[in-house]
């Protein structure tokens, strides 16, 4: 890449990533802030999402709301900074998918569960099942973002870039894999109040890190 098109590119990567990280930001302290102070909620114990349900739950979807609006904006900015040809060409796409997929998260709640929300049965819903197929786009679209935007600064002998999109890449699946692993003992009773929500907040704090490095 030309001199010129590597500051370009490299200028517009810093502006996508102020625009998502103030709404990363936003959502990240949301989800900390919350989930100590709802009451029958238990971080380590349960998904994002659940905070959805009861009280105050319209907060929390317009958190999601706002992640998947960031989300979008950083892939218009990441789109123009990119090279129509070469490695990383494909990381705004997967941007735009999780951005959509957060959006859906946003549309369709979560099925109560886990004991969340308190005296209230678990249940399976259709909505509840397009929330779950949702998260689980949202989080390999960030993982092969993460991916892409990698191969293209390792093209351009940003070595240290690359290494992070690589490692930020492995912890969004491996996180996402052990939440849904976790959660899914959780509720066959096998392994009580596992720490399925630890470990997707692990992948999600990649993930919202993955978006803006």
């Amino acid at each position: 890449m030309p001199d010129a098109e590597n500051r370009t590119f490299k200028t517009r990567v810093r502006v996508a990533a102020a625009v998502s990280g103030i709404g990363a930001l936003a959502f990240s302290v949301w989800v900390l802030v919350e989930g100590a102070l709802r009451p029958g909620y238990h971080p380590l114990r349960h998904p994002v999402s659940l905070m959805s349900l009861g009280p105050h739950g319209w907060m929390n979807v317009a958190a999601i709301a706002l992640m998947a609006l960031t989300l979008l904006c950083a892939a218009v900015l990441l789109r123009r900074g990119l090279p129509a040809q070469g490695p990383g060409r494909t990381a705004w796409v997967w941007m735009v998918v999780a951005a959509d997929a957060f959006g859906l998260l946003a549309i369709f709640p979560i099925d109560p569960g886990l004991d969340y929300p308190p005296d209230v049965a678990p249940r399976r819903t259709i909505p509840g099942l397009i929330h779950g197929l949702a998260g689980t786009i949202a989080f390999i679209a960030l993982a092969v973002s993460a991916f892409a935007s990698a191969r293209r600064f390792a093209a351009d002998s940003y070595g240290g870039w690359a290494r992070i999109g690589r490692w930020l890449g492995a912890v969004i699946l491996l996180g996402y894999l052990a939440a849904g692993t976790l959660t899914g003992l959780d509720q066959a009773g096998v392994v009580t109040s596992a720490p399925g929500g630890l470990a997707q907040r692990i992948a999600l704090a990649a993930a919202v890190r993955g978006s803006f490095w």
